[in-house]
């Protein structure tokens, strides 16, 4: 008669340690994503801590849009982690569209640059580390919310297609903050005037090269937007970028 026991033990074992290590990982994703969480909070109570300074200061209320873009920077961070975490598949959909709508309000704020006042002014210095503030927050925010949903992305397509597919999520990114910014439309434009929106992208990729000033401001936000997001990805997640995990690469050295 064959003694099973031994098998048994190995099996057990396997499956404690599968479920310990699988614990783990929950644990340790839990606490990056509550100490990032409690990070951005820290940066956006810094950027609403400056507004209300210089808005004390001087009592004008000239910048109070960024507080509005701030808020509208957070959005697609709420709908990447709801489309991470949600287990239930019917709304996976859903969550991506808002995502990727709200998605360039967020490096948005850097084009929020272009409100900095006159060097001599008294609050030049002031205005610009705010702004700047801001701008660095949008970036963090949109980032995140970029490196949540190419994690959920990974779950389903092969490297050779996920960053191909991030590639292009970023060129989107980079248009809608052209949009945003130069054609003056807003995220619920898709809902509001669909056929405006429509008629305006048709046109810009219709007539490329006499749109040329579109397609540079696009490549250049993109070209940034990537180099951003490739710097945060290999510090934080470099097995998305290495064909091995790290610690391997480590132990075969």
């Amino acid at each position: 008669m064959i003694n099973t026991l031994p098998i048994v033990a190995q099996l057990k074992s396997h499956v404690f340690n599968s479920e310990s290590e699988q614990h783990n990982n929950k644990f340790t994703f839990d606490a990056e994503h509550k100490l990032i969480y409690n990070l951005l909070i820290i940066g956006s109570l810094l950027c609403c801590t400056m507004f209300t300074v210089r808005m004390s200061a001087t009592g004008h209320f000239y910048y109070a849009f960024l507080l509005w873009n701030l808020f509208l920077a957070w959005l697609p961070y709420f709908f990447a982690k709801a489309l991470y975490n949600d287990h239930h598949k019917i709304f996976h959909a859903f969550y991506f569209v808002c995502w990727l709508a709200f998605f360039p309000n967020a490096p948005y704020l850097i084009t929020d640059l272009v409100h900095l006042p006159n060097k001599h002014t008294h609050w030049y210095w002031f205005d610009q580390s705010m702004l700047v503030m801001f701008a660095i927050n949008g970036l963090m925010l949109g980032a995140i919310s970029l490196l949540t949903v190419h994690k959920y992305i990974n779950k389903f397509l092969k490297r050779r297609f996920t960053w191909p597919s991030i590639f292009v999520l970023l060129f989107m990114c980079a248009y809608g903050v052209y949009l945003g910014r130069i054609e003056r439309y807003n995220s619920w434009d898709i809902i509001a005037t669909p056929i405006s929106l429509a008629k305006n992208i048709w046109n810009d990729f219709r007539h490329p090269i006499q749109n040329n000033d579109v397609f540079i401001f696009t490549f250049v936000i993109a070209i940034l937007l990537t180099i951003i997001y490739l710097f945060i990805v290999s510090l934080k997640y470099p097995e998305l970028i290495l064909k091995k995990p790290i610690c391997k690469i480590l132990d075969e050295k």
